[in-house]
């Protein structure tokens, strides 16, 4: 008898934080929906010079970072990282698109893109194109960046730091923040490629 008591006063107070739980997952649900919309129509090119609307890059699941390719170690990192998580997961692995999107169109010309990523295999789409347009893509997810200058005319820039994985419809499902541990990272790939089919 004692231990059914304690097991109905288990459940009745484990209730409310149950109910906390629930509410934050929404929360975070409907923090996710807001990024990347509107920008569908949005003209950008690939690193091979080709036209890429962003919408049409939906219909796969992707791994969205924004960066450039004079930054010393967050972008390096990053696409290392994401490179590494997938190659880890195998064959599976092919069903998840990365898209780099650089902010900073100015240098990163379509060539420098494809240098860049020659070493990627076909893994990661780098995405250019007319900084106003880049600005109004970065804009959508939320995403920051700051020319910082350096000496001779030089310069880098601080931006925000963060993966955004987004299912087959293009809607964002989750996001790794850089530093995330490389157990985490895979695990987070791998509840993106088991998703499976989404429904609107």
């Amino acid at each position: 008898m004692r231990f059914v008591l304690c097991l109905v006063l288990a459940v009745v107070a484990f209730a409310p934080v149950a109910a906390r739980a629930e509410k934050a997952t929404s929360t975070v649900a409907a923090d996710f929906a807001k990024l990347g919309r509107g920008v569908d129509d949005v003209k950008l090119v690939d690193e091979t010079g080709a036209g890429v609307l962003w919408g049409a890059l939906s219909g796969k699941p992707r791994a969205v970072f924004f960066g450039f390719t004079q930054c010393p170690v967050i972008c390096p990192v990053t696409v290392w990282e994401l490179d590494a998580a997938l190659s880890r997961i195998g064959p599976k692995a092919a069903k998840v698109q990365v898209v780099f999107v650089t902010l900073d169109p100015e240098r990163d010309t379509a060539p420098v893109l494809k240098s860049y990523f020659s070493g990627f295999r076909t893994r990661v789409r780098a995405i250019t194109g007319p900084a106003k347009d880049i600005k109004r893509v970065a804009d959508a997810f939320e995403v920051t960046s700051e020319r910082v200058p350096l000496k001779d005319a030089d310069y880098t820039l601080d931006h925000t730091a963060a993966v955004f994985l987004m299912n087959e419809r293009g809607a964002v499902v989750d996001t790794i923040a850089f530093g995330t541990p490389q157990d985490v990272i895979e695990k987070r790939l791998r509840a993106l490629i088991e998703a499976g089919p989404s429904t609107p």
